[in-house]
């Protein structure tokens, strides 16, 4: 439920543990819908007596290529955190100063680079004990300037004010210059520091045939240069006027931009007017691995990886891709879900039955497509000298389902696709999975939902 600045970043929908489906909320909104709810009788007396008092809590989970490693933001009273959320206190200021500081530093680019220098797999004290903090007195302007900004951050974010996403991000650009300026570094070294964040903006809407935006870094980058008193450069003022006109935001994570995209593109449906792809109602994707090679060809019996004979492909969890499967698949057939999937080959439209299985005993949480060497065409596979290769689902607006393959390299380098379909499912090929899970996801331009199997 923590994001930078946001505490309740995603709401519950069902599921527990792994399983759990969890949908992110777009910047603007607030909407607080946590998974458990506990009695306060329940809670011991020291977690209870924690628990009353506002507190900065931090994601747990992170990695050094994530779009950002540390993502911390102000947990109000009456909030119990799990052992992923750390919670820190400055029981010595009731003013809230020192929490809304230590929010607005380490949520900085200059404080996640350095992170990203000794994290692996998690943020915990040990790691931050071990990270310099600036020396900054409460009253110095530096100071007063960051803890205002947070003040402001906290206020749109938890519906006190009114959301605005360029004023979200100057925001956030000021407390980044602010931070830099209290290490004692420099124009050059934020330019070196922001090549370590490959993954910004990947919900964003692209310039000039780019294949992602870089709406964050350019903007940053501009409001640095006029700081330090750096000539301007008017390519990058153009590209951060260019990026504003189509509708780009920096300081937005992927997941929400998603969501704030997909939503619009909603609301103007009917005006034919959508950020998605004109014509498509939703999109189920997944990575096609060699396992699944060998079951298009009806060879999987010869390989134990590819799962024996079954020739399926696996969906988990059940429960989340069922959104998707049931609204492209519309007759429920004792828990099987029918219909039919159609692609062109050649010159001759083919149309084959489809069936989206529910879970068996042995895999209680995987739902399947069955028999892919007879009801998909595999001989439209793309060569695995390609690169990636992935599979693609498609619901048209006329709500025929078909069936289409691509790689990797052409959705990173072919201009004539969607850059938001393009973009979620390149970061979805790139987020940490279990290994030999390979990558899955869908996004739904109707609904406004997305999901992917990783983080």
């Amino acid at each position: 439920m923590v994001q930078s600045h946001h505490f309740g970043a995603k709401i519950y929908i069902s599921g527990t543990g792994r399983t759990a489906v969890w949908v992110p909320v777009a910047k603007g909104r607030f909407m607080i819908v946590p998974q458990f709810w506990i009695k306060e009788t329940s809670i011991n007396k020291k977690v209870a007596e924690r628990s009353k008092m506002a507190r900065a809590g931090f994601c747990d989970i992170a990695g050094q290529t994530n779009e950002r490693s540390m993502m911390a933001a102000l947990i109000p009273p009456r909030t119990v955190c799990g052992n992923k959320v750390p919670t820190i206190t400055f029981p010595n200021d009731p003013s809230l100063n020192r929490l809304l500081l230590w929010i607005g530093i380490v949520n900085s680019f200059p404080f996640d680079w350095m992170l990203r220098r000794v994290l692996t797999t998690t943020v915990n004290y040990f790691l931050l004990l071990s990270l310099p903090l600036p020396h900054l007195d409460l009253n110095e302007f530096n100071s007063r300037h960051i803890i205002k900004a947070v003040e402001v951050l906290n206020n749109m974010i938890s519906g006190r004010q009114e959301f605005n996403g360029w004023k979200n991000a100057e925001l956030r650009v000021n407390i980044d210059i602010a931070v830099l300026t209290a290490y004692g570094l420099r124009y050059e070294d934020l330019v070196v520091m922001l090549d370590d964040f490959p993954l910004l903006d990947r919900g964003q809407p692209s310039i000039r045939n780019e294949k992602v935006s870089t709406i964050t870094c350019d903007y940053l980058l501009l409001v640095a240069a006029k700081h330090f008193g750096k000539n301007i450069d008017e390519d990058l003022q153009a590209r951060v006027d260019e990026a504003k006109s189509v509708g780009a935001v920096p300081y937005i994570p992927s997941e929400m931009a998603t969501v704030e995209m997909n939503n619009a593109g909603k609301r103007n449906m009917t005006t034919g007017q959508t950020n998605g792809p004109r014509g498509i109602k939703r999109i189920v994707y997944k990575e096609i691995v060699e396992g699944d090679r060998l079951k298009f060809e009806a060879m999987s019996n010869h390989d134990a990886s590819a799962g024996g004979g079954a020739r399926d492909l696996r969906f988990r969890p059940y429960d989340q891709f069922r959104l998707a499967f049931e609204r492209m698949l519309p007759h429920n057939n004792h828990g099987i879900l029918e219909g039919q999937f159609n692609w062109i080959e050649g010159d001759r439209h083919i149309s084959r039955e489809a069936y989206y299985h529910p879970p068996t005993n042995s895999r209680p949480n995987e739902g399947r497509i069955s028999n892919i060497d007879k009801y998909l065409p595999g001989n439209m596979l793309p060569d695995a000298r390609e690169g990636i290769a992935i599979l693609l689902i498609i619901q048209r607006d006329d709500d025929t389902v078909w069936i289409s393959f691509t790689t990797e390299n052409s959705l990173k380098n072919d201009s004539r696709w969607n850059p938001q379909v393009s973009q979620t499912i390149l970061g979805c090929l790139c987020a940490r999975r279990r290994q030999n899970v390979s990558a899955a996801g869908y996004v739904d331009f109707e609904t406004g939902g997305s999901f992917c199997n990783g983080q």
